[in-house]
């Protein structure tokens, strides 16, 4: 949530999804049936501004603000922060403030001593006041942004990995999380034929996920925060398999995928609605496999 305290008003464009932006604020100040704004009160704000523990940051023109929410969400982190940073004109921003989540990101990507950047980190549990502050908004992934597009062809620019001489196969498998793909033994089973390997995204490092990504010819994988990985960090030949859930059809990577001119395909599994767990139709992954002799 943001709030400007000289005009005592909550910046309700803060953030470009005004769902996102609602839902936020309703799970901060929720009570059953009631929802309470009690920021919009000058005498609250006088109190809780005064009583809770907060750091007071001096800001200068040369500093600014990448904050929003979801920091502690793998796709978030790169679609959300990461991206945002190559909108930066660094001839006059010297200083980034964005969540201590990224950090790893940054000094994975390198990105503080390719950008000559100095990136200053925030806690999630501390409450920051803000003199001066100014803030980069989020970018628009949901149209054929060309901002967003350049923003990712940058990112890519600045991969420095090894690369193979083969092409791998890649399945992302998720049967340690939720929202698995209950079938996912029997569908290895068979890509194993077709020199396929598995591999755990959120137990290997960043650099080892960006390496798989840059070095594979395809990707499998079921709707979730790693299917980001292929279009961020995916050579321009991958074709990119996503399956999804009949009852969460989330178009949202397609759409990133034709942004970028990725080339993409989807599956619709049968599932569960609670969960989301699913049985893909392995012979029909296998059948668009075989005819593209991949």
């Amino acid at each position: 949530m943001s709030l400007d305290l000289k005009k005592n008003k909550i910046i309700k464009k803060w953030y470009i999804n005004q769902y996102l932006e609602k839902f936020t604020l309703k799970k901060l100040f929720y009570f059953k049936s009631i929802f309470f704004y009690p920021f919009k009160y000058k005498l609250f704000n006088k109190i809780y501004f005064k009583i809770i523990k907060k750091k007071i940051l001096n800001l200068s023109e040369k500093d600014i603000l990448l904050l929003g929410p979801y920091a502690n969400n793998h796709f978030h982190i790169l679609n959300d922060f990461i991206l945002r940073i190559f909108l930066i004109d660094n001839k006059k921003i010297k200083n980034v403030y964005l969540p201590d989540e990224c950090k790893k990101y940054i000094i994975t990507l390198k990105l503080d001593k390719l950008l000559k950047l100095k990136f200053i980190y925030l806690s999630e549990n501390k409450n920051y006041i803000f003199n001066n502050a100014k803030y980069l908004s989020h970018l628009e992934s949901r149209i054929n942004n060309l901002s967003y597009k350049n923003c990712i062809n940058r990112l890519k620019k600045f991969l420095v990995v090894k690369k193979t001489s083969k092409k791998l196969k890649v399945l992302i498998s998720r049967e340690n999380t939720n929202r698995k793909i209950l079938n996912e033994g029997d569908l290895f089973n068979q890509l194993q034929k077709k020199n396929f390997i598995k591999v755990n995204f959120e137990k290997i490092s960043l650099k080892k996920q960006i390496f798989y990504c840059l070095n594979a010819s395809v990707i499998i994988g079921y709707h979730g925060a790693g299917i980001v990985n292929p279009i961020f960090f995916g050579n321009k030949k991958l074709l990119l398999i996503e399956i999804l859930n009949e009852n969460y059809k989330h178009i949202m990577y397609e759409k990133i995928s034709k942004i970028v001119g990725l080339n993409y395909k989807s599956f619709i599994c049968k599932g569960r609605s609670v969960n989301l767990d699913c049985y893909c139709d392995i012979r029909e992954i296998l059948n668009y496999i075989n005819e593209l002799n991949l």
